[in-house]
């Protein structure tokens, strides 16, 4: 396993408590890293081995945890407050519109076709850069410390996928396209 992708996940694995234990002193309760936690989802790989290696190394398996593979990945939406998407290689990613249409503000690397979801327009979280911890972090404390930015958010995302990503509004623009076609 790449040391440097182990290092990695254990420094996310690292900020998500530290912002987890920032957040819930800013929410007024005790400041522990026990009311801390990241999900992660398994690919059942090398480095998902390695990143549960450092996770237990670090003493954090209560806060972390790899729940591979879920079929009720809308219930973990509903309790969450914010989506991260760290991925390296990304088109248009199903996960973060899920994400959008539960309501939940989004990070997400500036890679792919994030950017075209995740943008100033759109206003329903914000793009960092991949493989840097900083920008992720800086991300991360933004939606922490400012509770109106993750409202905004919340509500953008919502509008979002209504204006762009709603089944009946999507069904009426591609049949315009075909209507188009056939005239032309």
């Amino acid at each position: 396993m790449n040391r440097k992708r182990v290092r990695r996940i254990s420094l996310i694995v690292v900020l998500f408590l530290a912002l987890g234990t920032l957040w819930t002193a800013l929410q007024g309760g005790p400041k522990s890293r026990e009311h801390a936690a990241a999900l992660f989802q398994q690919n059942r790989s090398a480095f998902d081995s390695a990143a549960a290696q450092a996770v237990e190394e670090l003493g954090l398996e209560e806060q972390v945890k790899f729940i591979g593979f879920r079929k009720d990945i809308k219930n973990l939406y509903k309790g969450s407050d914010l989506y991260v998407n760290s991925s390296q290689h990304e088109a248009l990613s199903f996960l973060i519109i899920e994400a959008m249409a539960a309501g939940l503000p989004v990070i997400a690397t500036d890679m792919g076709g994030n950017s075209d979801i995740v943008n100033d327009e759109a206003g329903c979280g914000l793009l960092v850069t991949y493989d840097d911890p900083d920008s992720m972090a800086g991300a991360m404390k933004r939606f922490l410390e400012d509770p109106d930015f993750r409202a905004a958010c919340r509500e953008n995302a919502l509008r979002t996928i209504e204006e762009k990503f709603e089944i009946h509004k999507m069904a009426k623009v591609t049949y315009g396209v075909y209507e188009k076609a056939l005239h032309d």
